[in-house]
């Protein structure tokens, strides 16, 4: 919904399409759900970079200042990454963000965003989650339900 209701009609966006068919492929092949995180996680990165919605991930966004490796950031959806505070119950490593930016570069390949991912994909789930939610205006994703309708088929 959220890309049907941002991308222009009739433009293509073949990272996009190449995503949605790789995520498709694994729905397929992987019958947990547990085992399509890291697909729908790289997914919902490219969703976010095509429609315009994901901030810069190799520099906080308040300040313009370059990530630090070795400090954790925590992706705010009103405002871009930050240092990560005590109450953020999910952040990433200046180098996991950094790692993340080179892949959802245009043409970077899909298969890079999937093994960025894949370390991280616990704690980046809940901030993109929250990303798609603000952007969205729907207080719940559907995501999960669509998860188990797919499984069933």
């Amino acid at each position: 919904a959220l890309a049907s209701a941002t991308l222009p009609e009739r433009q293509p966006y073949p990272a996009l399409h190449q995503a949605l068919c790789a995520l498709l492929d694994a729905f397929c092949v992987a019958p947990s759900a547990r085992r399509w995180a890291i697909p729908l996680a790289s997914f919902e990165l490219l969703l976010l970079r095509e429609i315009g919605f994901l901030p810069l991930l190799d520099t906080q966004t308040a300040t313009l200042l370059a990530l630090d490796p070795h400090t954790r950031y925590h992706l705010v959806p009103e405002g871009g990454l930050r240092q990560a505070s005590a109450q953020d119950r999910a952040s990433l490593t200046g180098a996991q963000w950094l790692s993340l930016q080179k892949t959802v570069l245009p043409g970077a390949p899909f298969t890079a965003t999937l093994r960025a991912c894949a370390p991280v994909a616990a704690e980046l789930k809940p901030q993109l989650r929250a990303l798609l939610q603000y952007h969205c205006g729907s207080p719940t994703l559907r995501t999960r339900q669509l998860m188990i309708d797919l499984q069933s088929l």
